[in-house]
């Protein structure tokens, strides 16, 4: 591709034209075509237009080749095969390799070190990060904005406002004179933001509706409501209705916006003092800050959070004919099962991570298949056919339930049949030890009550011989211990911590 046409790209992409881009790229690119000097641009462009795929692909040559290269891999090649990892949901590997990148060879680095800290919700720890970037004098003018931009929102998540405020108004004038359509919405929802936690009420609102244009399409029409409404929750959220909670977040799902319905229950949650709203936005968010300003809420309205959490839908709903527990995979009132610490048990638990975001595949992948690395032409692939297996299971079990692809990722929706019960903690979990998981399980169900071989074989969903077996392995540790002989043997954990995982499971 030629230096004019890369270019036009980058031009279009700062004004906001991604799906144009997209398709020009998509049309144009072999991603086994790609002169080396030009691979790291086209998958920075791939990416930021939204064509992760196309990002990935032209970048892995390089970066997963077995052969001796020629020049190595460069500290550029390597942060935009990671960046493009990030979009993916592969955020492990990626941060792998942005661990392996030095600063000074590549300072763009620690905006994407950044970006893996936002999808985490770790804005506070990004803001020395991007402090460092900022202060690089060789930045281009936009790449200026875009850290400066990020910044702010660092800013205003750690709720220093007057900061993000006064770093905001400092590019107000640039970002508009260059047109930077993509820079610029970003800046007036965070300007709004930062004016919110100051306080500023009638002056978010003044910039709200000078936002307004004569023929808005429907994503506009949609973005100003959703500024409008939050900034109500913010200022006089005693004067929403349960029923504009409920129609604003009938919206935000038309437009895909999970985070906003995230929000949207938080709010109705503070605003009816519904522990049940809190309790839903608390356990589907993978978040330790947002889980935190939830936990406060609660005990404002002098609520805990509560020790398990049913999920159902709608959130209201009591009774369902189904209910699967998360940590056993059993579903009481059906036939349904998910054999604990196995895939289809991984690939539930791994849906029910988020309840709001839909799942990158990557993520997925890494939930799988933690010590493998995402590979943008076969890992895909897998994960389809094992989503495949899944959905073909909850359709036979005949309960409502759901996964719906999304652009962005994988969404289960429960329907009104099923209830997934989730105990508190769980997220923090690692299923990737299945022995030391069943060890835990186990323990969790039992605790210190006596059970034999059948019980256990029954809860982990394994032949009573490899039961036998794994039982004699906690018994080995001492993490179990035996009462009576033959047919009346009975088995206890011997304390409420099992140090030594036993290694004897492998498989059903």
């Amino acid at each position: 591709m030629k230096d004019a046409e890369l270019l036009l790209l980058e031009d279009q992409i700062r004004n906001g034209a991604l799906t144009t881009v997209k398709q020009k790229l998509i049309a144009a690119i072999n991603s086994a075509q790609v002169p080396r000097r030009q691979a790291a641009t086209l998958s920075a462009m791939a990416r930021r237009a939204g064509a992760l795929d196309l990002s990935l692909r032209i970048l892995k040559p390089i970066i997963r080749t077995t052969k001796d290269l020629e020049t190595p891999i460069s500290p550029l090649e390597k942060g935009e095969y990671a960046a493009s990892l990030l979009k993916v949901g592969a955020v492990t590997e990626a941060d792998r390799l942005l661990a392996e990148i030095d600063p000074k060879d590549y300072p763009r680095v620690l905006l994407y070190q950044s970006f893996s800290l936002f999808r985490q919700w770790r804005y506070e720890e990004a803001i020395p990060l991007l402090e460092q970037l900022a202060k690089n004098s060789d930045l281009e003018l936009y790449d200026q904005a875009v850290v400066s931009l990020n910044l702010a929102a660092s800013f205003t998540v750690a709720n220093r406002f007057l900061e993000a405020a006064n770093l905001l108004e400092k590019w107000e004038a640039t970002i508009q004179e260059n047109s930077w359509l993509q820079l610029k919405d970003l800046a007036q929802e965070l300007r709004m933001q930062a004016l919110i936690g100051l306080g500023k009420f009638s002056e978010a609102e003044s910039i709200i509706r000078s936002s307004e244009v004569s023929h808005p399409t429907e994503n506009h029409q949609f973005i100003l409501k959703k500024r409008l409404f939050f900034l109500r929750c913010s200022s006089k959220i005693s004067t929403i209705l349960r029923e504009e909670f409920v129609e604003f977040r009938r919206e935000a799902f038309d437009f895909s916006d999970w985070d906003a319905m995230r929000d949207c229950d938080f709010y109705q949650g503070v605003a009816m003092q519904d522990q049940r709203y809190l309790s839903k936005v608390f356990y589907g968010s993978p978040f330790l800050k947002y889980r935190s300003m939830v936990k406060q809420a609660l005990a404002q309205s002098s609520m805990v959070v509560p020790e398990e959490f049913n999920f159902t839908h709608p959130v209201e709903n009591p009774t369902t004919e189904c209910q699967i527990d998360l940590w056993s995979g059993k579903a009481a009132g059906s036939d349904l099962s998910f054999p604990p610490g196995l895939t289809m048990h991984k690939i539930l638990c791994a849906l029910t991570h988020d309840f709001y975001r839909p799942v990158p595949t990557g993520e997925i992948f890494y939930h799988l298949f933690p010590t493998e690395a995402f590979d943008p032409e076969s890992s895909p692939n897998r994960i389809y056919n094992l989503l495949f297996r899944f959905r073909k299971s909850v359709d036979q079990a005949n309960l409502g339930m759901k996964v719906i692809d999304r652009a962005n990722g994988f969404k289960l929706f429960l329907g009104d049949k099923t209830s997934i019960r989730i105990p508190l903690g769980f997220q923090s979990i690692d299923l990737h030890d299945r022995e030391a998981y069943l060890g835990k399980l186990l323990h969790r169900h039992f605790g210190q009550t006596l059970f034999q071989t059948k019980e256990a074989a029954n809860l982990l969903d394994l032949t009573v011989a490899r039961t036998q077996t794994f039982l004699n392995a906690l018994v080995g540790t001492k993490d179990v211990q035996v009462l009576g002989r033959g047919r009346y043997t009975q088995y206890q954990f011997s304390n409420l911590n099992i140090n030594s995982p036993p290694r004897a499971v492998n498989s059903r």
